[in-house]
């Protein structure tokens, strides 16, 4: 929950945007004009609701005097604090801000203009702080949905413009979302679990000023009711945590104890939750699916002091409506982050004086009568005299480690020894231990920079009971600002082994910042852009960065010099670049939205156009994916489509999908991805990809989407035709964790043999099975380490789901006695879900719901720990001496290619000691004056005597360091009598060996260092980013799969930092890359193809007949189509034969008659508007081989042309009718949103009834005959079919006696056809025992053919409904060439939804439409007589025709104009 309260403060700031307003002179403007800036709005509600003012308003006006002769000397604006305007030429920038209460609103304010030659000019302006009516406000559309608690999404009824915040009283917070006056609500836990009945409404009070108003917005479980009961079967770890007097002790830092519960219902998220303090924790899902799913929930978080009472915390679950609670007897043992002084020194002081001679003396005493003198020089011989006088004083331990980092602290600025520049000034500081150390991370920081480290950096001498830390870094002697100080700190997160130190610096007097010149934008691939900036620092530039990335110091130079150069910003359309300019003296430009360049001519930092889009929610209701209702036993790859004309195509939109393992597996917030909308100009649609991981999800994909000028909504608002739905899974967010531990020798005792310690793990991961872990192992005495990484391949016995592993160290003499304990575990599943086990915390957060030691919560810590016992024990004090320390480089070039660096050195051992242990790698640190740190772990070469041999290499990160020197450092060498030692920078100098690096950085050298997603299936573009691509000629392209040959591609260049290759093949094995420039070659980089394979959608739950083929209740007798009569001998015995039911066609032969034949053609091109469906309008003669009776081919007229037939079907409307038959109300459908499904399937959907009924058209082609099945009834699809699967949800019948009609609409139509032609209709009952209506319609030889069943899908039964010719009442037009027809489908009243199925085709006729055919229409000379008898019937009767000719017309024309529906189809038929 921290989280959205940092995003509500967050977002205080984001969305305070001001509107259009007007200004009024009030005397003769004199030639001046006055615009107000940033869209600056005169009427503002305050920030917060509860608010009784409209504070910080801000604004900006640009006067701008026409007047060449004119010099305007002031601005005034009275009533507000304003600042002194700026003037460049004749414009002028006047600033003001302003807190304005209700109880002087509205406020007029006027804005005095003096100038030398004119009278003062006067304008001005009302400011508004609104105060809302609150009976005025009224709540819309609340949705309520759980994402890790409950959220509500609503909106305020005349509220526009209203608070950005909304002060609740029974709430948690809320935020503006998407457009205006919407706000979501995130709920209380504590507060939901006070409710008496949890199916009531929830309420909740928005404070206004002096008042508030009640508001409720139905219970999330409102619908539950009829789900069943939750039956709960709870474990607690530890088990005994329910017990009264129970003392639970923490198993690692903040870990608290955890309740998995076992939950069987259907309800997704039963209510179920822990109230700690004032905090409440919502259980989580963990485990199984719904209807049995296993959840988690934490019992506390972070107890800072031992508790000698019993926790106040309680459990709430869900029975039936309401809550039962438990509350718990637990004490809590926090053995991790009280202070622990037990160290065996006794408080004692450390001083630590080196200077060039090296052979100083500094005798320290202190009140407490602890003296420590440490004398070193370059020898390297050390006398130590410790005088340990003990005490029981108990001084505070801030000011004692204050005291010792004060007295032994040395700042020095040391003269380069050797010709390298420039002279590097170093910042030492040392302190020794006053508690043990206990493998606690310490956080380094300076001058506002830091990093974190474990042993062994810092620590130069002793062990964990007694030791010295020293570290060396980069001081800052010159900064900008009245501060003498900068402020150094070391501290950790658990133990208080910390302290503060003030570090003197010199001040600079004011300089100049760094100024940008100019900037661009470019935009890369979809959703990409790259800023260019050119900017100009008279000191030198130290960083530029876009917040909250500020680590990156000059990495985006991609021309230039730090005085004078250019930079490159890569960024996603969902961010809103802020850049932050940094010079070596810390003088800073930001550069924020708005921000003026120039006044004259007005220039401002603005975003491209496409981040003002501005959306309303409803734009995104067509979402749809390629597959739905999920089966996650495997990965799904599906295509998401976003389909809405009222979307400008080249907007910009970025989704996260959000998997259930989110909320308990810690590396999902980080592993989450952004996926960018691609607009596709062939679908006419928004595509996207999205993998959804097996297992990984209960219930539904989780998505946010975001845009520029919306933040973000969650796909839980949307229609569940555009949600993604997950049918079957077993979901698995828990990582892999120890089912059963067994140590190795504990306890053991080594004297001549060596002897390995250890365990013995069993990893269990029932759901995914286990992947890969890490395990790090470290010693109580000397800290010596061992790190262990390893995979499935090193399991001993067992499988991914249950397997033993081994994790031994091999202990020898000489040796000290000490325990080895488990300090770090990461484990990682086949879904790269993760438990994490740290001993001490590495940040601030912590995972409390992945320790993979859970089952071992009872039996305690001690499981992580072997001890054994060496005899003898030594306990070897000797210091080793460095010998020999080379780098390879004393200049790096940062910007190269060539940025690996080597180190060699020797170390020797006191032929008295204990020597190394070879078995531990001592560490060269590489740190930067940014404070930037990088580890080279070495390698043992050789060891001969007491010499040890050491090689190390690195290679540097892109602009590491730059532009100053790079240090190093040595620490981790570790003996074989407990103690370990180290070299600072500062030692490193001393002793005459190199400690640092310069760097440089050039611009020009290709350096590839990421790529743009690219998909294994498609291949294409392949955009690759880096630096140096200005001058690209030429991508060498390598294929690792075998087949494939090599490419070479010549780029497009986007920028220096982005370049585009087209052409990549597709592929799902890596691509070896290499981009070549006028003079370099960049590095060789390995792109990695995401493997993407379209998941097929499964079939319906009744695809095809089956022996025992589901049956959906039957609620009403179902109609039987009258037998019908045999006609034409059924086409004959090779077409069709006849049946007690009429004629029965052999494929593909159809009708009443078995005389059309389906014509193949290919699949229309779907309308991305309207559900309507045009088949392919040019068909040529004869391309079905059909003949006709007669002889002729009517395809072609007597100019031999061929006949355009253009044929139509779409969805007119939906009315409500009477018993009567009248119409009560009637829906026109005026807007659909469009989805494509698959290649040969789509869907529309849109809302009629005030968006309370929704209505899903999806339209499929068959291309093949296939048999499927529809309430109970088993229908062949013809090739070439199109079918209609409409839905209609819930509908709120004026009566319950009423009807719904959906009316369809069909027309057929010939162009270019000859005088002789007829058409025909038929509207009647089928005899093929499918029981269905049909009608044909059929110009000459050719029909258009649909298809009617009289049954529907209704509230889960099948019912019998009607269908109707509608033409004579709808006055469809028709004549011998253009046939049209309406088709009513009556429904009867219903509750929850219904689905009917019609289908259409085009056919091919043995006999052409004649006077003779039924409903027939011809020309006058069309009456089946050959031409020789029409000669003389058309002389004799010309005039005759010449009157019907001209009475269609009119009848025709005046029907036209009366009927503007079938003009909008007709028209659109004809654009076709």
């Amino acid at each position: 929950m921290g989280d959205f309260k940092n995003l509500l403060i967050f977002l205080i700031f984001l969305f305070f945007r001001l509107n259009n307003g007007q200004l009024t002179p009030l005397t003769p403007t004199n030639s001046i004009t006055i615009t107000p800036l940033n869209n600056f709005r005169f009427e503002q509600s305050p920030i917060i609701s509860s608010l009784g003012e409209c504070s910080s308003i801000y604004g900006q006006f640009l006067v701008v005097d026409n007047n060449a002769n004119n010099n305007i000397t002031n601005i005034l604006i009275d009533k507000v604090s304003s600042g002194p305007f700026k003037k460049d030429g004749n414009h002028y920038l006047l600033t003001f801000w302003l807190s304005l209460n209700f109880t002087v609103s509205p406020l007029q304010m006027n804005i005095t203009i003096s100038s030398n030659s004119t009278s003062d000019v006067v304008f001005s302006f009302t400011q508004t702080c609104v105060d809302p009516d609150l009976d005025l406000l009224e709540l819309e559309d609340p949705v309520t949905f759980f994402s890790e608690g409950f959220i509500s999404k609503f909106k305020i009824k005349n509220y526009s413009n209203g608070a950005i915040l909304l002060a609740l009283k029974n709430g948690f917070g809320s935020y503006t979302a998407l457009d205006n006056s919407t706000y979501f609500i995130v709920w209380d836990g504590g507060y939901l679990a006070n409710i008496t009945n949890l199916y009531d409404d929830w309420s909740f009070d928005i404070l206004f000023y002096k008042k508030n108003k009640t508001f409720t917005i139905p219970s999330y479980y409102s619908l539950d009711k009829q789900l069943y009961t939750p039956t709960y079967n709870k474990t607690f770890y530890p088990n005994n945590i329910m017990d009264s007097g129970s003392n639970y002790t923490e198993f690692g830092q903040d870990y608290p104890p955890l309740l998995i519960n076992n939950v069987k219902t259907n309800i997704p998220f039963p209510f179920s939750g822990v109230k700690y303090l004032t905090s409440f924790f919502m259980q989580r899902p963990l485990k199984g699916k719904i209807g049995n799913m296993t959840y988690v929930n934490i019992l506390f978080t972070r107890i800072k002091d031992n508790s000698s009472d019993p926790l106040t915390f309680v459990y709430y679950d869900q029975y039936q409506n309401q809550i039962s609670k438990t509350a718990f007897p637990t004490k809590i043992n926090s053995k991790y982050n009280n202070n622990n002084n037990n160290n065996n020194n006794n408080n004692n002081n450390n001083n630590n004086n080196n200077n060039n001679n090296n052979n100083n003396n500094n005798n320290n005493n202190n009140n407490n009568n602890n003296n420590n003198n440490n004398n070193n020089n370059n020898n390297n011989n050390n006398n130590n005299n410790n005088n340990n006088n003990n005490n029981n004083n108990n001084i505070n331990l801030y000011i004692l480690l204050l005291l010792f980092l004060l007295l032994f602290l040395r700042t020095q600025l040391f003269s380069n020894t050797t010709s390298k520049s420039p002279i590097i000034e170093l910042f030492t500081v040392s302190f020794k231990n006053i508690v043990n150390y206990k493998f606690t991370i310490y956080q380094y920081t300076y001058d506002k920079k830091d990093f974190l480290k474990t042993w062994p950096f810092g620590f130069i001498k002793g062990s964990n009971s007694e030791y010295t830390h020293k570290t060396s870094i980069q001081a800052i002697t010159k900064r900008f600002g009245s501060f003498s100080t900068i402020d150094y700190s070391i501290q950790t997160f658990s133990q208080l082994d910390e302290t503060t130190i003030v570090v003197p610096k010199n001040s600079i007097s004011s300089l100049k910042t760094p100024i940008i010149l100019s900037y661009r934008f470019y935009e890369t691939y979809t959703g990409y852009y790259i800023l260019s900036v050119d900017f100009t620092s008279e000191n030198g530039l130290e960083s530029a960065y876009n917040p909250p990335d500020k680590n990156v110091g000059l990495l985006h130079l991609v021309s230039g010099s730090i005085y004078n150069g250019t930079l490159e910003f890569i960024f996603q359309s969902n961010d809103k670049p802020t850049i932050t300019l940094n010079d070596i003296f810390n003088n800073a430009f930001f550069l924020n939205e708005f921000d003026l360049f120039s006044i004259n001519p007005l220039s401002q930092y603005t975003f491209p156009h496409q981040f003002y889009y501005k959306f309303n929610i409803s734009n995104f209701y067509n979402i749809s994916f390629s597959a739905n209702n999920l089966n996650l036993e495997k990965d799904n790859y599906i295509t998401v489509f976003l389909c809405n004309k009222d979307i400008p195509t080249d907007a910009t939109f970025v989704f996260f999908n959000i998997e259930d393992s989110s909320y308990t597996a810690p590396q999902f917030i980080s592993k989450i991805t952004s996926k960018t909308f691609v607009y596709n100009s062939t679908l006419g649609c928004f595509t996207s990809r999205l993998i959804i991981q097996k297992n990984s999800v209960s219930f539904e994909v989780l998505e946010i989407l975001y845009s520029s000028e919306i933040s973000f909504f969650y796909s839980y608002m949307l229609p569940n035709s555009s949600r993604l739905f997950i049918k079957k899974s077993e979901l698995d967010a828990q990582g892999p964790i120890f089912s059963f531990i067994k140590k190795i020798n504990d306890k053991v005792d080594v004297s001549s043999n060596s002897v390995i310690v250890g365990w013995n793990f069993t990893i269990s991961d029932e759901g995914n099975g286990f992947s890969h872990g890490y395990i790090k192992i470290m010693g109580s005495v000397d800290s010596s380490t061992y790190h262990y990484n390893f995979t499935i391949d090193d399991m001993r016995e067992g499988d991914i789901f249950n397997g033993v592993y081994q994790f031994v160290i091999n202990v020898s003499t000489p040796c000290v006695s000490q325990e080895y304990s488990i300090t770090n575990v990461e484990l990682y599943d086949t879904n790269n879900v993760l438990s994490i086990f740290e001993l001490y915390r590495s940040t601030d957060s912590v995972s409390y719901y992945s320790n993979p030691f859970v089952n071992f919560y009872q039996s305690g810590i001690d499981i992580t720990k072997v001890s054994f016992t060496c005899t003898p024990s030594i306990l070897d004090t000797t210091d080793p001496i460095l010998k020999l320390f080379t780098i390879s480089k004393d200049s790096i070039d940062v910007g190269s290619n060539d940025r690996t660096i080597i180190f060699n050195f020797e170390i020797e051992t006191d032929p008295t000691g204990t020597g190394l242990k070879i078995d531990q790698s001592p560490i060269v640190y590489i740190l930067s004056k940014k404070m930037k740190i990088l580890e080279c772990r070495s390698t043992l070469l050789s060891n001969i005597g007491t010499n040890y041999n050491y090689k190390c290499q690195i290679e540097l990160p892109v602009s590491f360091g730059y532009p100053y020197p790079i240090s190093y450092s040595i620490y981790g060498i570790v003996n074989n009598g407990g103690n370990f030692n180290g070299f600072s920078t500062e030692d490193l100098k001393l002793n005459s060996l190199p400690y640092y690096s310069n760097t440089t950085f050039s611009t020009d050298i290709p350096v590839v260092m990421s790529n743009h997603v690219i998909y294994s299936d498609i291949g294409g573009d392949l955009f690759l980013q880096g630096r140096g691509f200005s001058n690209s000629k030429n991508v060498e392209i390598t294929y690792s799969q075998v087949g494939l040959t090599s490419q070479n591609l010549v780029p497009t260049i986007i920028g220096n930092s982005i370049i585009k290759v087209t052409g990549i093949k597709p592929t799902a094995e890596s691509i070896l890359v290499k981009v070549e420039t006028d003079n370099y070659f960049s590095n060789s980089y390995t792109v990695y193809p995401i493997f993407f394979n379209e998941t097929i959608p499964e079939p319906p739950e009744t695809p095809t007949p089956t022996p025992t083929p589901t049956q959906i209740p039957t609620a009403s007798p179902l109609p039987t189509n009258p037998p019908q009569p045999c006609k034409d001998l059924c086409g004959g015995s090779d077409k069709g034969f006849c049946s007690p039911t009429g004629c029965i066609c052999y494929s593909p032969w159809v009708g009443q008659t078995c005389s059309s034949q389906v014509i193949i053609v290919p699949p229309p091109k779907p309308d991305t508007g309207f559900p309507t469906t045009q088949f392919p309008n040019s068909i040529e003669p004869n391309s079905n081989n059909g003949s006709s009776d007669s002889g002729n081919t009517s395809e072609e007229n007597e100019n031999n042309r061929p006949i355009t037939f253009k044929s139509l079907i779409s969805i007119v409307s939906l009315r409500e009718i009477d018993y009567k038959g009248e119409v009560v109300v009637e829906h026109k459908f005026e807007k659909w949103y469009f989805t494509p499904i698959t290649e040969l399937k789509n869907q529309y959907f849109t809302t009629i009834n005030n968006n309370k009924t929704n209505v899903t058209a999806t339209l499929e082609w068959f291309n093949k005959s296939t048999t499927i099945q529809f309430a109970n009834e088993n229908l062949e699809m013809n090739p070439s079919t199109i079918k209609y699967s409409i839905e209609i949800s819930e509908y709120n019948f004026k009566q319950n006696l009423n009807n719904l009609q959906l009316i369809m609409f069909a027309s057929f139509d010939a162009s270019d056809s000859p005088k002789d032609i007829c058409s025909s209709k038929q509207f009647g009952n089928t005899s093929t025992g499918d029981n269905s209506n049909y009608i044909k319609i059929q110009i000459d030889n050719h029909s258009l053919y649909g298809r009617f069943i009289k049954r529907a899908i209704i509230d889960d039964k099948v019912y019998s409904i009607e269908n109707q010719l509608l033409d004579s009442s709808l006055n469809s037009i028709s004549n011998s060439s253009s046939v049209q027809s309406y088709i009513g489908i009556t429904i009867p009243f219903y509750k929850n939804y219904v689905v009917i199925d019609p289908d259409f085709s085009v056919l091919v006729d043995s006999s052409s439409a004649s006077s003779s055919s039924t409903n027939s229409m011809c020309n006058s000379s069309s009456s089946g007589l050959s031409k020789s008898q029409l000669i003389g019937i058309i002389v004799g009767s010309a005039c005759f025709a010449i009157a019907v000719v001209v009475g269609i017309v009119y009848v025709a024309r005046k029907r036209h104009i009366q009927k503007i529906f079938v003009e909008k189809y007709s028209s659109r038929m004809k654009s076709k």
